[in-house]
């Protein structure tokens, strides 16, 4: 490829002296792609005599036509050709399963690798940022899909509900009012039937749709978005004591992923704003005490909700205001809204023991994870691995957890090789090397992750360690060609001065060659920030989150997230708030795969199509009046 490239430059600049620069450079092109063998001469071709600029300049047009051509010619090659290959490649691993052991199997060649030949997928260029297969699928490539076509009348329950679904009745046989029950029906006190609310929340948090368009879908009466918002604080005041417990799964984990990004909530912008404008108020005031007698501080936002906030609660367990780290100055509170991730497999090796956590506060994604592992359960020599962005922010700083557990850090491959792909323009020689060398690393964790994971921590150690050396080679030969301050000089500085970190899942077999698992995880907030333009208060972001976290961990465990939710909804709060690790996802997972009645239970109160089937009787209680029962 770097004698096209080459071959390319030349024949720009030698264009107006030599009409046959553009031949070569097909050639040249012909030979990288394999079409014309490397020892194959090709009998140059006698040219017509000289011509004039115009005539040079209509050979070079023609040249070009018959390049594209051959581009086009050259794709539908290779597409076939990987297509060829893929089929050749699973014929022989059947073939090598079925004859020899897996001591004997041989593991793919530096050569093939950086052919791109042990690619894996047909007709299909695999992504150079592709996580492993089984993080993949555990994650929501395979995720299950509900339905939301219901009867309008069907999900709100209005002033005459009592005659869809059963009035209080006499029974002459005992003498007594039985009244109905509606447990399964709808929450006491809301006008909503239980499929309404699944279907909420598959909207907004599995398909990210404003709250707005689902008022257009099913109408202002039960969805308005006032309506939809309350339905949500019901149903995160609910999950919340899971949430928590989701948190401290993952605190006691050895290997923990997670990232960070920005998050928009229209509190926090426009207290934002109102500060930085009466700090500009108070530097032009003439006495700075009677303007602060009339002019006081704003309020932050997220200290004025009342006790009972979900944000309030969460303060306990997971703070949501957070200090800058600074050896020469004082400390300063940060001032940024980030929703930061983290997630972890319970089970280390299980994907579907996956648990995800989101939380949005003033802060990193290091500083929840310090706030997190205070809860880890101590003991002698304790360590852990965080995967993620090797930036100094997402680094574990307090100085309690330290002194009982050590740290350590895996960095990104796709992080280091971002800037090789798009600065390719600057230097496309040393970027284009850059990225056949990534494009090894990958290829190598694709391969193994088909069939191949006994052979992980032979090839990592051999074949991936010799691409990360050659990077390195390569970083050392880009500072002297760029400066540090260069975006080239950056991504060397980068690979260079975290190595270690970059090539700790070479020495840890349980590690991924990439953090790419968290930053899909987050790409969701993009979605939902793109279309409903983010939240309006701290304390609707709050909501968000716990939902969000469900959601997310139930696709994980392999669990529909709608069942996993009923499921919790439909038992005594307080019964969850005694028990909540018996209510994540994995548990609900596990336990009804064992309970054939509960789901029975859950399957009725999703899919019944008359309400009245969910009725029945128990005895009324005469002090309480009818209006008073549930629903």
């Amino acid at each position: 490829m770097r004698n096209v490239i080459l071959a390319l430059e030349g024949a720009q600049q030698a264009g107006q002296a030599d009409a046959h620069a553009a031949r070569r450079a097909v050639e040249a092109l012909a030979r990288a792609m394999g079409i014309i063998p490397s020892s194959e001469k090709v009998s140059p071709r006698s040219g017509p005599p000289a011509e004039p600029v115009d005539g040079e300049l209509a050979a070079l047009v023609r040249e070009e036509k018959k390049l594209k051509a051959l581009e086009r010619y050259v794709g539908r090659k290779l597409r076939k050709a990987r297509k060829d290959i893929v089929s050749v490649m699973q014929r022989d691993m059947a073939r090598a399963l079925d004859v020899t052991s897996d001591d004997t199997k041989k593991t793919p060649s530096r050569e093939l690798i950086l052919s791109g030949s042990a690619a894996s997928g047909q007709g299909h260029v695999p992504s150079l940022t592709m996580a492993p297969e089984d993080e993949a699928n555990a994650m929501g490539d395979k995720a299950i899909r509900t339905e939301t076509t219901h009867e309008k009348n069907d999900l709100v329950l209005d002033n005459r509900a009592r005659i869809i679904t059963g009035e209080k009745i006499y029974d002459p046989v005992t003498g007594r009012t039985l009244g109905p029950d509606l447990a399964l029906v709808g929450p006491k006190g809301r006008k909503i039937t239980w499929r309404a609310l699944a279907n909420v929340v598959v909207l907004m948090f599995g398909m990210a749709l404003p709250a707005s368009r689902i008022e257009k879908l099913f109408g202002k009466k039960g969805f308005s978005r006032s309506s939809i918002s309350d339905h949500c604080a019901f149903i995160a005041g609910r999950l919340l004591p899971v949430y928590v417990a989701l948190a401290k799964e993952i605190a006691q984990s050895d290997i923990i992923m997670g990232d960070d990004c920005v998050s928009r909530v229209s509190d926090i912008t426009r207290y934002r704003r109102d500060k930085k404008e009466w700090r500009k108020a108070r530097k032009a005031a003439a006495d700075d005490a009677a303007f602060l007698a009339t002019h006081p501080e704003p309020a932050q936002p997220w200290h004025s909700l009342p006790e009972s906030s979900l944000t309030t609660q969460l303060q306990n367990d997971l703070d949501f205001e957070f200090q800058h780290t600074k050896l020469d100055k004082d400390k300063t509170p940060k001032i940024q809204l980030n929703t930061s991730l983290l997630s972890a497999e319970i089970e280390t090796g299980n994907p579907k023991s996956r648990v995800v956590i989101y939380r949005s506060h003033l802060g990193s994604v290091g500083n929840l994870l310090s706030r997190l592992l205070l809860t880890r359960k101590r003991k002698k020599g304790d360590s852990l691995i965080f995967v993620g962005n090797l930036s100094a922010s997402n680094h574990v700083t307090d100085p309690e957890v330290l002194r009982w557990v050590k740290v350590q850090y895996a960095g990104c491959a796709s992080h280091a090789r971002r800037p090789f792909k798009r600065h390719m323009n600057a230097d496309p020689v040393i970027c284009i090397d850059g990225l056949d060398f990534f494009r090894g690393l990958f290829h190598i964790e694709e391969i193994l992750a088909d069939g191949r994971e006994h052979h992980k921590e032979e090839v990592r150690r051999e074949t991936s360690m010799s691409f990360w050396n050659d990077l390195k080679e390569l970083s050392e030969e880009t500072l002297t060609k760029w400066s540090p301050s260069t975006a080239l000089g950056e991504a060397a500085n980068y690979i260079l001065g975290n190595y270690d970190a970059l090539t700790l899942y070479c020495r840890d077999i349980r590690l991924p060659v990439s953090n790419d698992l968290s930053e899909r995880l987050l790409r969701y907030e993009k979605l939902m920030d793109r279309s409903s333009f983010g939240r309006e208060t701290v304390e609707g972001r709050a909501r968000y989150d716990i939902i969000r976290s469900f959601w997310q961990s139930c696709v994980a465990a392999g669990i529909d997230p709608t069942y996993a939710l009923l499921d919790v909804l439909l038992t005594d709060p307080a019964k969850v708030a005694a028990s909540p690790d018996k209510y994540t996802p994995q548990s609900i997972a596990k336990r009804l795969e064992n309970d054939p009645d509960r789901c029975l239970l859950i399957d009725k109160v999703l899919h019944a199509t008359d309400l009245g089937s969910l009725v029945s009787y128990k005895l009324h209680d005469p002090n309480v009046p009818f209006d008073d029962d549930p629903a």
